[in-house]
């Protein structure tokens, strides 16, 4: 069964408490957060919580909660979450997905097929997560933005932008969902058993 078979969008997000008409945007910097990202949200709070039929769910990371959770709006047009156990709801209510480049990530955004910004972490070893997502922005579904431009309101223009042309967004999904291999680990254990059963000979 494939993940959009059985969680569409809409139900995704009436179940995280959003309206279903509202686009939602889903920032997710890992399991510890991203401590470059939450500033910029921090900073550029206004111009999330002002964008009209528009949703924020951010997740900041366990130990920066009580730094960011009071930036939840009592109408939960903005949630700031320390962890997210319901992946695949947030995956699926998202209209939009901003994220590191780590390979697991990419992984998971292709497998769901959600349009992504992706914003490298700069300090990761050999530089791996800016080509990852340089890599993958090539397959048409992501668009990447460097941390040190983050000051430059590209990240907000580049929201706008999507938000507002529906046909980029089902092509970036497309391009997504085309470069998936959710088969992956079942191939790997295959070729393992096969090179295993080899050596035997």
């Amino acid at each position: 069964m494939k993940f959009e078979e059985y969680l569409t969008p809409a139900i995704a997000k009436t179940t995280l408490g959003f309206p279903v008409e509202s686009k939602l945007i889903f920032v997710v910097g890992g399991s510890q957060g991203a401590e470059a990202i939450n500033r910029h949200l921090e900073d550029n709070y206004s111009w999330y919580k002002n964008r009209k039929n528009t949703s924020l769910l951010w997740q900041c990371g366990e130990n920066n909660l009580n730094k960011y959770q009071h930036f939840s709006t009592w109408d939960s047009q903005i949630q700031v979450l320390g962890f997210i156990y319901k992946i695949p709801v947030a995956y699926s209510a998202a209209d939009v997905i901003i994220a590191r480049a780590g390979a697991l990530t990419l992984s998971e955004l292709a497998v769901v097929g959600k349009p992504a910004i992706l914003i490298p972490l700069p300090t990761a070893a050999a530089n791996h997560q800016y080509y990852n997502a340089v890599s993958y922005a090539k397959t048409g579904a992501a668009i990447v933005i460097e941390q040190k431009d983050l000051d430059t309101g590209i990240l907000e223009t580049t929201i706008d932008d999507l938000l507002n042309d529906p046909d980029r967004l089902r092509e970036m999904s497309e391009c997504a969902k085309k470069s998936a291999k959710p088969d992956a680990t079942d191939n790997i254990v295959q070729s393992i058993y096969w090179l295993a059963s080899r050596g035997k000979n």
